[in-house]
């Protein structure tokens, strides 16, 4: 009707405190909070994420992730920029419990405000919570953190399927319940990082002389002080070996790559330099002394260490196969044995074989019976098999039971460099990994998507 309010009418409120910075560190969502499917029917491997963002700059001290099922599996937290460059990483084997987990990093990372970042995990076995259509028209704000909308961020929640890596995909503006903890200062670091882990082992005999060397830290390190002066390799006479030295921040490993393959039978010591012209953390603490250790050469190599583990353990196929790998040497030599993985404890009989690739013809075969145990197998030729360099073969095993170990798409875009040995790449010389059907056995040379069927060699460059 046009009447007006008579006066102004003035009241007054005052805000709650902020949840988070005060009460530290802080979440997106709360514990208490479930998700409506929090075990999908999925069992693939995969890294799922979510884009966030913080009003103020601050520190992600770690991620934590809703879990539903209570089987047993390998997890990886990561922490991720918007150009998918890795900011910081944590691991935890045989997670068993349900509900919110939470991996801490070893040294909070620094984010800028207003700044689009992924959190992530990776699971080995699937089963991960998801609730479709979550993000579709807002966020989550929990000040200073958001959650972002699927409008607003391009997208989100994000997954890859594979091996851990940055997740870009999106599916129905999915929530997969991933969250960080956020604080918004640390304590100063005065801690002196060290060591913690390194390849090869202390004092550890009959190793590959392909390998590399490594150092694993404590801590995030500054890469600027990881070099070729401060992580060396020396022979028995104090020569420095020539090598490239590299730093992965994600796994904090200092690498170093000899520029060719060792001495066989000898021993050899890796320092890494500590004090002030040492290794340093991103605080500028050094390693407090030299870390030093040993280790001895042997003349065998082989494209996989005992540590390798395939991603399918046993196929649920049963049939008789015959499996194997395509290679070449740069060097001649010798074959001793032939490897397998098995990952299946059926008793069966298996026999190996190696083949020229070109005439197909079979130059060294041997069989093992009732064949039992699990995981790696070796099966030794009576005479070592000499090899001619740049000469492609075939090492393959038989199997009558099937139930292989595989990886599918391995070989795809690379193949595995051991030099002198090379376990080659799909489409050179013919497709890798091969195999063959039958009762018994022959020749493997059809190929299936480039898979893997973890069958390996021994090789000697001495008979």
């Amino acid at each position: 009707s046009g009447n007006a309010l008579a006066t102004d009418f003035t009241w007054t409120f005052t805000t709650a405190a902020s949840v988070c910075p005060e009460q530290q560190p802080c979440s997106i969502w709360t514990n208490s909070t479930i998700p409506t499917n929090q075990s999908e029917n999925d069992s693939s491997a995969v890294e799922l994420g979510v884009k966030f963002s913080s009003s103020i700059d601050g520190y992600i001290t770690g991620i934590r992730f809703y879990k539903g099922n209570t089987i047993t599996g390998n997890y990886i937290v990561n922490l991720w920029n918007s150009n998918g460059q890795n900011l910081g990483t944590a691991t935890r084997n045989n997670l068993s419990a349900s509900g919110w987990q939470t991996l801490t990093f070893a040294s909070p990372v620094a984010i800028t405000a207003n700044t689009t970042y992924i959190a992530s995990y990776y699971t080995s076995i699937g089963r991960y919570a998801s609730d479709n259509g979550f993000f579709a028209s807002s966020g989550v704000i929990q000040a200073p953190l958001r959650a972002l909308s699927n409008g607003e961020s391009g997208g989100n929640g994000v997954f890859k399927y594979g091996n851990s890596g940055f997740p870009s995909n999106t599916y129905q503006s999915s929530n997969y319940w991933v969250d960080v903890l956020f604080t918004d200062t640390v304590s100063a670091d005065t801690t002196a990082p060290t060591v913690i882990s390194t390849t090869p082992a202390s004092s550890g005999t009959g190793i590959a002389i392909s390998t590399k060397v490594q150092a694993t830290f404590s801590e995030a390190m500054n890469p600027s002080t990881i070099s070729n002066t401060t992580f060396q390799l020396r022979d028995p006479s104090n020569t420095v070996v020539p090598a490239n030295v590299t730093y992965d921040a994600t796994t904090r490993t200092a690498t170093l790559t000899p520029n060719a393959v060792l001495t066989p039978n000898i021993t050899y010591t890796a320092t890494v330099t500590g004090g002030n012209s040492g290794v340093k953390d991103l605080a500028g603490n050094a390693l407090a002394n030299n870390y030093v250790w040993t280790f001895t050469t042997s003349d065998l190599i082989t494209f996989w260490d005992n540590s390798a583990t395939p991603a399918v353990l046993q196929d649920s196929d049963t049939s008789a196969v015959t499996l194997g790998v395509r290679f070449r040497s740069d060097a001649n030599g010798y074959i001793k044995a032939i490897r397998f993985y098995k990952g299946n404890n059926n008793t069966a009989n298996y026999t190996v074989n190696l083949w020229n690739n070109s005439t197909q013809a079979s130059i060294g075969t041997a069989s093992i019976n009732n064949l039992s145990g699990t995981g790696w197998q070796i099966v030794n030729f009576t005479n070592p098999v000499a090899i001619t360099a740049n000469t492609v073969y075939v090492a393959s095993y038989f199997t009558s039971i099937g139930r292989y170990s595989i990886n599918q798409n391995y070989f795809a875009s690379a193949g595995v460099d051991k030099p002198p040995l090379h376990a080659l790449q799909n489409g050179v010389s013919g497709g890798n990994g091969v195999y063959r059907y039958g009762s018994t056995v022959g020749f493997p040379n059809s190929t299936y998507n480039s898979s893997n069927y973890w069958v390996d060699v021994v090789f000697s460059l001495t008979p």
